[in-house]
């Protein structure tokens, strides 16, 4: 079983208020054929420890920032029912068509949370092999 994965992000403190931000890089392949130019930081898990280390050089945490790849994720089509903020129920991941790319029954796949607007695409993530149609 695979354990969830990791998101870079920033954080602060500020006369005791705590913020924090996710940072985005460009879109992997994936991502640029649903539309989007950008996405979320997703660390690969061998970078984790040396990014949460203070003493990292920001030459290697620059490194290691770039999209994740492609061969461990897909998505498929959802409802446009996505957009509407009332509903929050698991039918909204229930796929509404075939995965972009075609895999075998046995890879691992992890349908992620809802978007709001946009193209209407669950992604899913894991340690896999993407089988290009």
């Amino acid at each position: 079983k695979q354990r969830p994965f990791a998101f870079g992000g920033i954080w602060d403190k500020t006369d005791e208020v705590y913020s924090f931000a996710i940072i985005t890089v460009p879109a992997n392949r994936l991502l640029q054929q649903l539309g989007y130019t950008r996405m979320p930081f997703i660390l690969q898990q061998e970078f984790e420890n040396r990014w949460l280390k203070p003493t990292t050089p920001l030459s290697v945490i620059l490194d290691m920032m770039n999209p994740y790849p492609v061969k461990y994720m897909n998505a498929y089509p959802i409802s446009n029912r996505i957009a509407d903020e009332t509903i929050n129920d698991k039918s909204l991941v229930t796929p509404t068509g075939k995965l972009v790319y075609e895999e075998t029954p046995d890879e691992h796949k992890w349908p992620r949370g809802r978007k709001k607007g946009g193209n209407p695409y669950a992604l899913a993530w894991g340690e896999r092999i993407i089988h290009k149609k």
